[in-house]
């Protein structure tokens, strides 16, 4: 019996050893995850009328769009800035109401709220309407390491040899909370 629970003390010890490092993701700021939660609840209507005017303005030509008070950046496949065929105010209506968001780029099928943070680290969340959004969209194109699943909802990455990491949670249905560190 002694020698059953030793055994399964020491396989319990290397997976905990060599199995995934998800350790790092207890770093993430459960403070700032409650306060993107409540920007989330406070904006949702305003963020989905964002959603249906950015898939106006989008088109397959289209690589980046940038929006925020001041400005429409839209920018096609090669990189070219494009400009838009609505006048700047009408494209940026929906967007005034926005409370507490600073710009919003599109990623894939989602709106990215994001660029809180440090030169360090950045913080934000995406909507994603069809939840078709996932870690392997925050990652660079050349990540190496392991995307550990912490959960059903919450994903924690970091590369293999350096120091980038990004951790990824569900906030509610079609939102996701993001906090990446390079």
């Amino acid at each position: 019996m002694k020698r059953k629970v030793l055994i399964c003390i020491v396989l319990s010890f290397l997976i905990l050893a060599f199995g995934c490092n998800c350790s790092s993701q207890e770093g993430y700021s459960r403070s700032k995850f409650a306060k993107i939660s409540k920007l989330v609840q406070d904006n949702d209507a305003c963020i989905r009328n964002c959603y249906e005017a950015v898939a106006e303005i989008k088109d397959e030509n289209t690589s980046f769009l940038y929006i925020n008070s001041e400005k429409i950046e839209k920018t096609d496949l090669n990189g070219e800035m494009i400009n838009t065929q609505n006048t700047v105010e009408e494209l940026q209506t929906p967007f005034k109401e926005l409370k507490g968001l600073r710009g919003i780029t599109t990623r894939n099928n989602a709106l990215d709220f994001g660029g809180w943070g440090s030169v360090s680290s950045s913080i934000g969340f995406l909507y994603s309407p069809d939840e078709s959004i996932t870690i392997q969209d925050l990652l660079p194109a050349d990540a190496t390491g392991e995307i550990c699943v912490m959960d059903q909802d919450t994903y924690f990455w970091e590369q293999t040899d350096g120091d980038n990491s990004v951790f990824f949670k569900r906030i509610t249905t079609s939102y996701y909370y993001y906090e990446m560190w390079f």
